[in-house]
């Protein structure tokens, strides 16, 4: 594992940050450079890998249409059912290209679905998770915005994120505190995710990323970790 977001948070405390330096956030992304990213969700009865390049082919009017592809992905859960998943996954999703957009603040314009075809598709990433939607405004340290969006879930059905401006580290990243708290229709289900995203202030790219899961499912409570990062760190 990487030890950049550690290095970044200790040196942040370590040297000055600009609190009262203002920055406007927007997606700057040169078309047809490609990025990858790997992201692992981690709990004690389930751990999910995947690697996702994802390139833009195209900007028109404030909009860019980008493609990804699952590279990479690996489901265990320590079941007899593991070897029969991987399986499914290779075979239906690795290496099948999607296509999105969103505009330059990253607002989905258009969710996900197959690049030559019009099949739904099954949801193996969110795009909010890589793509955060960014505020219209030019912010500084302490700026909080909210986004709620509708989601593709069994059990919920909307999520409000709170996004709050922390520090501005050596004129290059924005550390962001996120907050995301999901509903649903179901009594006695609880979801959120907590903790900090490292964005590149240039292109508003993400470095890093990492959530902690809490919950209840009605049963028992849930908690697990998110951790998303650029694959060449």
């Amino acid at each position: 594992m990487k030890k950049l977001l550690i290095a970044l948070i200790t040196l942040s405390f370590l040297s000055c940050s600009q609190n009262n330096q203002k920055i406007k956030l927007s997606y700057k992304i040169p078309k047809e450079k490609t990025y990858t990213y790997a992201f692992s969700m981690e709990s004690k009865k389930l751990t999910i890998t995947q690697e996702i390049d994802f390139k833009v082919v195209s900007t028109k009017q404030n909009v860019l249409e980008v493609n990804a592809e699952i590279k990479k992905m690996y489901w265990k859960s320590n079941s007899a059912l593991d070897k029969e998943t991987n399986e499914y996954y290779q075979r239906n999703f690795i290496d099948r290209p999607v296509v999105f957009k969103i505009n330059k603040q990253g607002k989905v314009i258009e969710n996900l679905k197959y690049l030559h075809s019009n099949q739904k598709m099954e949801l193996l990433f969110d795009i909010n998770n890589f793509f955060i939607e960014l505020p219209n405004d030019t912010i500084q340290p302490g700026y909080s915005w909210k986004r709620t969006r509708p989601i593709d879930d069994v059990i919920f059905n909307e999520v409000t994120t709170t996004y709050t401006l922390k520090k501005i580290i050596k004129d290059s990243l924005a550390y962001i505190n996120v907050f995301s708290d999901l509903k649903g229709d179901a009594e006695g289900f609880t979801k959120s995710f907590n903790g900090i995203y490292l964005l590149n202030i240039k292109n508003g790219m993400l470095e890093e990323g990492k959530l902690e899961i809490t919950g209840f499912n009605g049963f028992n409570n849930i908690s697990g970790d998110i951790r998303i990062y650029k694959n060449n760190l």
